[in-house]
Formats: C-alpha cells, sequence, structure tokens
C-alpha cells in the first residue's frame, strides 16, 4: 500500500472528459484509478504509466453497488486513500419522453444519477476519517435549460446539480468540498454519438473541440483542489 500521492478516482475515464481529467491529474502528479465499462479505460491507463504516471484501471458498471464496493476497496487496499473523486460516467438518450421505455428510463437514472450516489456513498466515509476530500461531480448545461428530446438526461443532470449542493452542506463539518461541472458541447463521442442520432449528417469544425475539451478537464481539476468555496456548479455552456 503506497500514500505517498494523493489520489484521484476517475469514472468514466475511459474516453471524452474523463479520459482527459484522468491525464490531467496525472501531470499534477497525482496517483489516477481509471473506472469504466469500457476496456478501453485499459489503454489510457497504460498510456499515462507510460508517461511516467501512476494509474490503475478497472472495470466497473457505476449502476452495480458490488462492483462499486469493490472498485473502492481495491483502491484503498492500493493506496490506503482517496483524496478526489471525480464522478464523470454518464450516458444520454436523445429522444421524445412519450417514446422512451421504462427500462430505458431506469438505465440512464441508474447511471447518471444510481452512479454518483453509489460512489459518494462508499467514499464519503474513507473521506470523513481523513478529514479531507474533494467530490467534482459531471452536470450538464442541459441540467440549466431545456433541450429537445433531452428531458430525461436534463432531468439527470438537474439531479445531480442538486445533489452536489445539498451534499456540500452536509458534508462540510468533515473539510469534505462538493461541486460540480456543466459543460457545454464537447468534442467527445458521446456528444458524436448525439449528434448522429439527431441527424446532423455531419460534424461541423466549428464545434468545440480539444481546447473545449481541455477546459473542462481543467475545470474539474481546479473544482477538486483547494479552494474557499463548496456546493458550486461551474456552467461552461
Amino acid at each position: 500500500m503506497s500514500v505517498s500521492k494523493n489520489v484521484a478516482v476517475v469514472t468514466g475515464a475511459a474516453n471524452g472528459i474523463g479520459e482527459a481529467v484522468a491525464r490531467l491529474f496525472s501531470r499534477k502528479g497525482y496517483a489516477v484509478a481509471i473506472l469504466d465499462i469500457a476496456d478501453r479505460g485499459k489503454q489510457v491507463s497504460d498510456e499515462i504509466k507510460a508517461g511516467g504516471g501512476d494509474c490503475v484501471f478497472w472495470k466497473c458498471d457505476v449502476a452495480s453497488e458490488k462492483e462499486v464496493a469493490s472498485s473502492v476497496e481495491k483502491i484503498m487496499h492500493m493506496h490506503g486513500r482517496i483524496d478526489v473523486l471525480n464522478n464523470n460516467a454518464g450516458i444520454v438518450l436523445v429522444r421524445p419522453l412519450d417514446e422512451i421505455h421504462w427500462e430505458e428510463y431506469q438505465r440512464v437514472v441508474d447511471v447518471n444519477l444510481g452512479g454518483i450516489f453509489l460512489f459518494c456513498k462508499h467514499v464519503i466515509p474513507v473521506m470523513k476519517k481523513q478529514k479531507s476530500g474533494s467530490i467534482v461531480n459531471m452536470g450538464s448545461v442541459s441540467g440549466h435549460v431545456g433541450q429537445i428530446d433531452h428531458s430525461l438526461y436534463g432531468a439527470t443532470k438537474g439531479a445531480v446539480i442538486a445533489l452536489t449542493r445539498a451534499l456540500a452542506w452536509e458534508l462540510a463539518p468533515w473539510n469534505i468540498r462538493v461541486n460540480s461541472v456543466s459543460p457545454g458541447s464537447v468534442d467527445t463521442p458521446m456528444l458524436r454519438s448525439d449528434i448522429r442520432i439527431e441527424g446532423s449528417g455531419s460534424w461541423s469544425r466549428e464545434r468545440p473541440g480539444a481546447s473545449e475539451h481541455g477546459r473542462c478537464a481543467i475545470s474539474s481539476v481546479k473544482a477538486s483542489l483547494p479552494a474557499p468555496w463548496s456546493g458550486r456548479d461551474r456552467c461552461n455552456g
């Protein structure tokens, strides 16, 4: 067990914003634990380690309490602490509300909100014992404004923002800060899939790309660093 570095746990880090966050934490000197259902997480972890970083990947479905609890247990066995939890894992469903099946509703809610609930549930006792920590939840501009065919996705992100504010008050006595980041359009695999579904037909080069991708990663890292605030949402829309 190593306790020489601060430890960052990043869910949904096999690609997109989560991957950028994991790489940036590594460059900042953190030991990083990448969690994702996609096997590409191992490639990201291997690349970080090849660059001199301290990183490990475990496959984890954030909607499974058994897998979440097991992942947190393995991280604690390896590092003995968790300083940052970045809840980034999420899925989007683009469809009119009256065409969404109940099973689809449950999966979106279980991942986008349930995954954050489960990781917070199992990481908070660790941070309480440390009397320190930072939790950064991934919201979305969709949690602030309405979007056609995004009613369910937006509802989960609005719930994430509300949960963040409540947890900030709840955990303040233990010196644990809780914030969220609400990015707008970011060039990620999830957004590209979203656009294909909406039938745009092409990917415009005018859309935010690597620079916006990096800005959201930086926002997540900044929200985790020592600062005199908690319970805030950084909206990049």
